[in-house]
């Protein structure tokens, strides 16, 4: 297939039809209907160099080289401030904002900034309140496709990201990664305050907050402000009732995930104090 860029989007050259993402659902055929507006569902372009592992196919043999290490393990840019180690030169640089403080991307109705772009668009969210997808489960809004997915897999249970020690299962691949510290007691970042030593730089900035007071996240409800934006989340659901955690052996359900876990206990037989099934 021979490409042309058109109005930001990859489009044929032979009959003009564009697509505004690639690595999809299969090859274009250009005897399907033409349409002059770019279409969501991607394509996969026949062109480049083959990872002879995967068959992904990568535009140059650079690509195909950064592509290699994550079949490899190999990690050769390394952080000079914690160590943490990356498959790729971008993922580093990225990184190192987090040592040096630079937030480039700034939000231009309220002044928050941000180490990413894609944390600037979610958070543009909260000022337009524009949220195109919907839980079909819960009825709960996103305002971007990602962030679905990963809320969908609370309905499912998936985790497809498994521990390579351990064999323990998670829904993230950063929740995967907090954990693997567990088992090479990687602990990089300390409390200036209590000299904690905490494996996550993320994991960090909450734990302070312990000591200087700040509760950033706030009920517009009933005013309770909470350290952790999940605490909040979980706060919210008392004013609207909502319970998304259910039971899949029984009708109950839960507001909180740790709830539902506890309650399952019940059904399986493992002794859990007084949990009773009603």
């Amino acid at each position: 297939m021979s490409v042309v860029t058109a109005g930001g989007h990859l489009s044929c050259a032979d009959c003009g039809k564009s697509f505004k993402s690639t690595w999809g659902q299969g090859p274009h055929l250009c005897h399907e209907a033409a349409n002059a507006e770019s279409e969501d569902q991607p394509i996969c372009l026949d062109v480049g160099v083959q990872c002879q592992e995967c068959g992904k196919k990568m535009g140059t043999p650079q690509s195909l080289q950064d592509h290699m290490r994550t079949h490899t393990g190999d990690r050769p840019f390394a952080c000079r401030d914690c160590g943490r180690r990356f498959v790729e030169r971008s993922g580093w640089r990225q990184h190192v904002k987090i040592h040096t403080g630079e937030k480039p991307f700034k939000c231009q109705v309220c002044g928050k900034a941000f180490l990413r772009s894609h944390h600037l668009k979610c958070h543009l969210t909260t000022h337009s309140g524009k949220k195109e997808y919907s839980c079909a489960e819960c009825g709960k809004e996103f305002g971007f496709k990602s962030s679905l997915d990963l809320h969908l897999r609370t309905h499912s249970g998936e985790k497809p990201f498994p521990c390579g020690v351990c064999g323990k299962n998670f829904n993230t691949q950063r929740n995967l990664r907090v954990h693997s510290k567990l088992h090479t007691t990687e602990k990089a970042h300390q409390c200036g305050e209590c000299g904690l030593k905490i494996g996550d730089l993320g994991a960090l900035k909450i734990h302070l907050r312990t000591h200087t007071g700040e509760r950033p996240y706030h009920c517009t409800v009933c005013g309770n402000r909470f350290i952790r934006l999940a605490h909040l989340r979980n706060h919210q659901r008392t004013h609207t009732g909502e319970k998304p955690y259910k039971c899949g052996d029984c009708d109950k359900s839960f507001t909180q995930s740790g709830d539902l876990v506890k309650h399952k206990r019940v059904h399986s037989g493992e002794k859990w104090r007084d949990l009773t099934c009603k």
